[in-house]
């Protein structure tokens, strides 16, 4: 026998079809009604608790205006029509039978096991028995162990064999024992007790599936080739006993005691007569592994429960769209009176000019003897409004109009009273069961309109009294006025001027006041326009949304979309896609927060700094997302081999939020091998872009060239002869990789030797002896020293000094450095934090700088002592680091006599910050969604690429769109057959050249295979560990690669192929060392390197980011189309090269 949950009777054959039914129905009318007890449309829903009776002939009734309640509630009683459903309906002797069975528990234990883990979220505090977690997770456990029942029940009837029957009722008694304890809770058991329909007692349940698991385990034990007698008979005593527990209380299943009995007396006497196998005591017995195969199955909540579900509302503006509409009105409103307000403003301002100047009643009558005719079109608009008599009517009813009105505000203050007082009198007398919203939050807004139109009266009386008095002192010239014209030309005397109508500036005046009449025209015009705006626009919006937003919801609830990057634009961006109805949405991205994020990236805190984006993003977006949203997090890089082209096949739309190219270029190709719409966005500042790329209809992302903002400098540059503060800054972040992080070649700091302005290698001083260049590397060397503040000082900034001071022939055109004078660091003391001005953005003097060096140096070689492997990364939320590199900067920019900087711009410089723009980003992620409405309704046609710029352009617009072009033929990676030039000396690049710099670093290759078109198949590279690691060093001339051959290269992550074509040459690039490269791209290819990089040079960018932006330096690359605004190739996130 089963147990079901206690449920009104219902004679209804489909009643979970119609549950199912109604639970969609709701869920999409509380979408579109303001269904809250914070919202106008209040409805009570109410429940009746299945266990808690609350009286004699009731049960307890509980109402909630809450529609997560109402949702609640029919799930439970869809979950508990489900149990009654298996329970009364079950034939255990049909496995088709107990199989719907198996399902429904299931499908039960899921619903309530959602119910006990979102309860919360749906109705906050529980404030019924049923919905309270320790029932539901009661429930949940209760079904769940049913379902392993009937699972059991089946293998029975399958005859299947004693262990596995020994395994799955083990996990039935489990499960059962777990039931059995969350029963003898004080709630739970207060509940059940009383109730006939939970009558059975759990234990006789939690034994028998106990002794069932032992006695088949003890039947296995006999069948086997190396039959154990003695613990064969002891797992027949844990049965009997089991089975002894029941019987004490008359609830022992009579065939499986007789069964047990017999068989554990057959295996005795076996044992005694023959086998003598010793018994093992019971807490030597190895215990019977569980084998559960019933799990808690909740429906998809995310789609509709009922099959072939259709909303009967969907032509129902939700009510989101409808207050987008009336905060539209209400702000349009709003603009068109203080532009009314503007334009009358400017025309009174207009008026008084001319008034103060008599015009244009001046120019009318020049003669000083007639009425001019302004001033009789005055008089006849008075005498056409009732003249003065008329004024002084209205001004009289003033005061009573006053009053009324004060009345009728004091009437509604008295009711509102009233109502507040009824309110709580209920309250008070009828405590909790009073569940009405209180009086105070019902008729706030009306309290609040209430006291705003006193606040108009007791204006408008001011204003009354200022209209009387004026009336008072103009009353004679109102009275002269509502006269006829012989009267007024009677009543006003004639001047005495006699000015010619003919004169220039007359005539002048007279065309000023043609042109006056036109102002006045176009603005009683213009004001006329806009009072006349009727609601055409909104019933026009409301009637393209109602045709149009059923089918986009659709497609937004059942879409799958891929958001790569949780950074600036991507916080907005997920944000956005909550907000907009998106339920289903992967999130992946390979950083962690840091403190610089947190002023652009709104979805994290300070506490969150250190963790994943991606999955801070998840939980701050689940936060105000709808209860059926999923978010799924993916802390991982997206060229990982797990990231392929069925990963990318399974979704809708991938959108685009990343700051560096190789990743850009990766995620491009992976959507055009699964042919899926990219959406491509990037901002820098106040600029970015928006973009959409689809294979074979719009260009991919490596179609349109986009050139390097990064900024190189020659080696020899920052060694030797710096010029600008930024070689300096250049210069002291790599002296902090020399001596704290993991030194690197390209970023030595001691002069250079080889400089190309230098005739020769070796250097001689004035006296012409050879200097040689320090025979230490500075690592070593200031280990060494053990870091001491002034012997750096020494070596670095005076004996360094002094040996390029001995190289003559740079400084035959530039200004010599004047190297430090030991005496003015030798005494000094190390800078106190807790002085002021530590770290400010302050211009410091020489002394400020130098004490800085010293205070870091010493702090940076106590860290570097206590970490595990003597490295510290250099990072520019490291107030050390960029406290030493500020001060290595500015005493040698002071050496160098440039200017010097203060550490606020030594760190937007060295960390290559621009001010990011949280407005843009924004902007930017509202654009994407855009597109992706597009794109999800079909309306590839007028998808579009937007740029924002800074400045408004020719028609004054920030955003402008531009079509989207078509795939360009000779792309390297959308064309047909891609193909590329690759320029180098076969002789000394190798194959690691060749896949690590060409093929990943240039062509953005993840996992390239490389064969030889020899005919033979040569394999030169493979992607495959340790396959042809051995090739590495190895040159291309090893492999009989010469001028002209063809190299076929293929990316199976990327499901990307090219040829590549090698032209050998000596040397590459131009004459000079510094233009030197080791390979160049050539012909019509936009992603080519820039190879300065890989020569003794430096780039300004941070070499301890976790994604290098080193791939962003390009060589080689065409130049945008003229008429498009400037691609924008990275998010602001964190930073962008100089």
């Amino acid at each position: 026998m089963f147990f079901s949950i206690p449920l009104k009777n219902t004679d209804h054959v489909d009643f979970v079809k119609s549950l199912k039914k109604y639970y969609d129905q709701f869920s999409c009318i509380q979408q579109k009604f303001p269904l809250s007890d914070m919202c106008n449309v209040r409805i009570n829903f109410v429940w009746r608790d299945s266990f808690d009776k609350g009286g004699v002939f009731a049960r307890q009734r509980k109402s909630l205006a809450v529609p997560g309640f109402e949702r609640a509630c029919v799930l439970y009683n869809l979950a508990a029509f489900m149990t009654q459903l298996a329970a009364n309906t079950t034939n255990i002797e049909n496995d088709e039978s107990i199989k719907n069975t198996a399902s429904l528990f299931q499908q039960a234990s899921g619903i309530f096991t959602y119910l006990h883990e979102n309860i919360g979220m749906l109705i906050g505090e529980p404030t019924t028995t049923d919905m309270s977690g320790e029932m539901l997770g009661f429930l949940a456990s209760l079904c769940l162990a049913q379902a392993q029942e009937c699972v059991f029940l089946k293998a029975i009837n399958g005859q299947m064999k004693d262990g596995v029957l020994a395994k799955l009722s083990m996990s039935a008694h489990e499960l059962y024992a777990e039931v059995q304890k969350l029963a003898q809770s004080k709630t739970i058991s207060s509940l059940l007790k009383d109730d006939v329909a939970w009558s059975h007692d759990f234990k006789l349940k939690t034994e028998h599936y106990k002794a069932c698991s032992y006695y088949f385990q003890a039947r296995e034990l006999g069948k086997a080739s190396d039959i154990k007698y003695g613990e064969q008979i002891a797992n027949y005593k844990v049965a009997e006993e089991c089975l002894k527990k029941l019987k004490s209380q008359n609830m022992i299943p009579k065939n499986l005691s007789v069964k047990v009995t017999q068989e554990c007396s057959t295996a005795e006497k076996d044992n005694n007569l023959i086998y003598h196998d010793p018994v093992p005591a019971r807490d030597r017995l190895t215990p019977v592994a569980a084998f559960q195969v019933a799990k808690a199955q909740a429906p998809d909540f995310s789609k509709a429960l009922s099959k072939h579900f259709k909303d009967e509302c969907e032509h129902i503006v939700p009510m989101g769209v409808q207050k987008a509409i009336e905060y539209y009105t209400a702000q349009r409103k709003d603009m068109t009176c203080r532009e009314i307000s503007k334009l009358r403003s400017s025309i009174q301002l207009m008026n008084g000019v001319l008034a103060s100047l008599n015009l244009p009643a001046a120019i009318e009558e020049t003669g000083g003897k007639k009425v001019p005719q302004s001033l009789l079109e005055k008089a006849e608009m008075i005498r056409g409004k009732g003249g003065v008599d008329a004024v002084a009517s209205l001004i009289r009813e003033l005061p009573d109009l006053l009053q009324r009105n004060k009345e009728i505000i004091d009437e509604t203050e008295r009711m509102l009273n009233n109502e507040s007082e009824a309110d709580s009198e209920m309250r008070n007398k009828f405590k909790e069961k009073w569940t009405r919203k209180p009086s105070s939050q019902l008729t706030q807004q009306l309290v609040a309109d209430k006291d705003k139109m006193r606040t108009v009266l007791a204006n408008a009386s001011s204003a009354d009294s200022v209209v009387k008095t004026k009336f008072e002192t103009h009353l004679p010239y109102l009275q002269i006025l509502s006269k006829n014209p012989a009267e007024i030309e009677a009543a006003i005397p004639q001047g005495s001027a006699n000015v010619d109508a003919n004169s220039p500036a007359v005539i002048q005046l007279r065309e000023l006041m043609k042109e006056v009449a036109a102002i006045r025209q176009d603005a009683e015009s213009i004001e006329s326009e806009m009072e006349s705006m009727n609601s055409s626009s909104e019933l026009h919006i409301m009637f393209q949304i109602m045709c149009d937003v059923p089918s986009l919801e659709k497609h937004i609830s059942k879409s799958h979309l891929l958001v790569v990057g949780a950074g600036g634009i991507g916080c907005e961006l997920i944000k956005t896609l909550v907000l907009s109805g998106f339920k289903n949405i992967d999130l992946l991205d390979l950083d962690t927060i840091e403190l610089s994020n947190l002023n652009r990236q709104f979805l994290f805190q300070k506490q969150h700094v250190g963790r994943s984006k991606c999955e801070v993003a998840k939980e701050a977006a689940l936060a105000f997302a709808p209860s059926d949203c999923k978010i799924t997090a993916r802390h991982s890089n997206i060229q990982s081999p797990e990231y392929d082209v069925k990963f990318f096949s399974k979704f809708c739309l991938v959108l685009n939020a990343l700051d560096n190219r190789a990743a850009r270029n990766h995620v491009n190709r992976m959507c055009l091998a699964a042919d899926i719409p990219l959406v491509e966005s990037g901002t820098a500042g106040y600029l970015g872009q928006v973009s959409v790329i689809k294979r074979n209809t719009f260009e991919c992302y490596e179609c349109q060239p986009t050139s390097s903002r990064e900024k190189t400098y020659a080696g020899c540059t920052i060694r030797n002869t710096p010029s600008e503060p930024i070689h300096c800054i250049v210069w002291a972040k790599h002296l902090y990789v020399q001596l704290f992080g993991a030194p690197d070649a390209d970023q030595e700091v001691s002069p250079d030797s080889n400089d190309p302005a230098l005739q020769e290698n070796s250097i001689v001083n004035g006296e012409g002896d050879t200097v040689n260049p320090p025979p230490m590397s500075t690592r070593a060397w200031a280990e060494s020293i053990e870091y001491v503040p002034n012997a750096l000082l020494q070596k670095l900034f005076v004996n360094d000094i002094k040996y390029l001071l001995s190289m003559e022939n740079l400084w035959k055109q530039r200004t010599p450095p004047n190297p430090l004078d030991p005496d003015c660091y030798e005494n000094l003391t190390s800078l106190n934090s807790s002085e002021e001005g530590y770290s400010d953005n302050i211009d410091r003097d020489l002394v400020h700088w130098l004490r800085l060096f010293k205070t870091s140096v010493s702090q940076l070689a106590v860290l570097q002592k206590k970490s595990s492997d003597g490295i510290l990364e250099w990072d520019k939320d490291n107030d050390l680091a960029i406290d030493f590199t500020a001060s290595a900067a500015n005493i040698r920019a002071h050496i160098f006599r440039i200017p010097l900087k203060s550490r606020f711009e030594v760190k937007s410089m060295a960390g290559n910050i621009i001010p990011a723009i949280a407005t843009t980003n924004a902007i930017i992620a509202g654009l994407i969604v855009m597109e992706v409405f597009k794109i999800l309704q079909g309306d590839l046609e007028n998808c579009q690429k937007t740029y924002l710029t800074k400045e408004p352009n020719h028609r004054g617009k920030i955003l402008v769109p531009c079509r989207l072009y078509p795939p360009k033929k000779e792309c390297v990676v959308c064309s047909p057959q891609p193909e590329v030039n690759v320029k180098l000396n076969t002789t000394t690049a190798t194959v690691g050249l060749l896949v690590e710099k060409v093929l990943q670093r240039g062509l953005s290759m993840v996992a390239p295979d490389i064969e030889l078109q020899d005919g033979k198949g040569t394999i030169i590279w493979s992607s495959e560990p340790l396959e042809t690691e051995e090739n590495y060093t190895l040159p291309l001339s090893h492999f009989g690669i010469s001028d002209g051959a063809r190299l076929i290269v293929d990316d199976f992550l990327q499901v990307y192929h090219i040829v590549v074509i090698i032209s050998h040459c000596n040397r590459v690039g131009g004459d000079n060392r510094e233009d030197e490269r080791e390979f160049e791209f050539c012909g019509d290819v936009n992603t080519v390197v820039d190879q300065k990089q890989q020569l003794p040079q430096t780039s300004s960018s941070d070499s301890s980011r976790k994604r290098p932006l080193e791939d962003d330096s390009y060589a080689n690359a065409k130049k945008p189309r003229s008429n498009s605004p400037p691609v924008v190739v990275d998010d602001d996130d964190d930073l962008i090269a100089l």
